[in-house]
């Protein structure tokens, strides 16, 4: 009986919904270990031929002990979200988004970096994002700053009517009611999770800073040393994109 066959065949991927389902059911499986689990997703983000947006942690020393939860690679993401502490910054109009932005991966994310002036962008060690480099995944833009204080201002509000005269004088089709309820919901669920991590801080534009140094909570090794500049957002690039405040990608 021939041995060491399991997992050589070549892996097709109609869509990257399949592609997610089949890293779900291995993550969920109870006959392999973490090591296996781990291993397995990397063989399918090989033969995943179109990337686009997919990241893939690219070690196992960035996961928690118990490695996956629900089907999901465990993260250990560094507390505060990810900020170095003592500089982080509130966004105003008086300390408004720089122009520039980059960021790694889809639009389902509030994350962001600056792109440097001399235009090399950060790495993901700066960054302190822990997966494979993948540049089909990676973005660039500017952002709109006084769409983007408006737009922040009608959300707070609820003024859908206002949050529209900022949409269409961007070119973009008007929020229904139902998104308009959606950004909403988003926003003031941002605003609860920074309430309970920071306390008493302005967080209405968001904030800005550094990104901290990443270490394993349970080892206390240190695996990225950060220091890039670091924009969380209430709202995330979708959202941004659909009110006109960065560009579609």
């Amino acid at each position: 009986m021939s041995g060491g066959s399991e997992g050589t065949d070549k892996i097709k991927f109609k869509n990257i919904g399949e592609y997610f389902n089949h890293i779900n059911d291995i993550a969920k499986r109870d006959d392999l270990t973490n090591e296996k689990k781990f291993e397995k997703i990397h063989q399918a983000y090989d033969e995943l031929e179109v990337k686009g947006d997919v990241t893939i942690v690219s070690d196992m020393q960035f996961l928690k002990q118990d490695g996956f939860v629900d089907g999901r690679m465990n993260i250990d993401w560094p507390d505060k979200m990810g900020f170095e502490e003592g500089y982080i910054q509130m966004i105003n109009r008086n300390n408004p988004l720089p122009e520039k932005w980059d960021r790694v991966g889809g639009k389902g994310g509030e994350n962001f970096t600056t792109l440097p002036n001399e235009g090399i962008p950060y790495t993901y060690d700066q960054r302190a994002i822990p997966y494979l480099e993948n540049p089909s995944a990676r973005h660039v833009g500017v952002f709109k700053n006084e769409s983007y204080f408006r737009a922040i201002d009608a959300i707070k509000s609820e003024n859908l009517e206002e949050l529209n005269r900022v949409v269409v004088a961007n070119g973009k089709n008007a929020i229904s009611e139902i998104d308009f309820d959606r950004f909403k919901a988003s926003y003031n669920d941002y605003q609860d999770r920074i309430k309970k991590i920071f306390g008493n801080i302005d967080s209405t534009y968001g904030l800005k800073g550094t990104a901290a140094p990443w270490f394993n909570s349970s080892t206390g090794k240190k695996l990225m040393n950060g220091g890039a500049e670091q924009i969380v957002t209430p709202l995330n690039a979708q959202t941004l994109e659909m009110i006109g405040v960065i560009p579609k990608y």
